[in-house]
């Protein structure tokens, strides 16, 4: 698969319980990852095993940094998108 053709999964809040099963599901089918994870409510511990692997970008940032960019596709083509993320409702 070259680059223009390869799958890219994007989760927000992939650090939590939920979000890490959703990691763990995307690469084991060849997804290239993106997490993106505050850690308000997430824990990098639970994204530990792939630890090392080429195909995993962590990124620490609220996703409402990123609400811009993700409304306007992101610039992926044919991405998957989850979000398990913690909302703050006192916001």
């Amino acid at each position: 698969m070259n680059a223009m053709s390869e799958r890219i999964g994007v989760v927000t809040g992939g650090a939590g319980f939920i979000g890490s099963h959703m990691v763990d599901l995307l690469l084991a089918r060849g997804y290239r990852v993106r997490v993106i994870d505050s850690l308000v409510g997430g824990r990098e511990a639970n994204l530990a095993h792939h630890g090392g692997n080429p195909k995993l970008a962590f990124e620490r940032r609220d996703r409402q940094s990123i609400a811009q960019y993700e409304h306007h596709g992101g610039g992926c083509r044919g991405r998957q998108s989850h979000r398990a993320d913690f909302v703050d409702l006192r916001q």
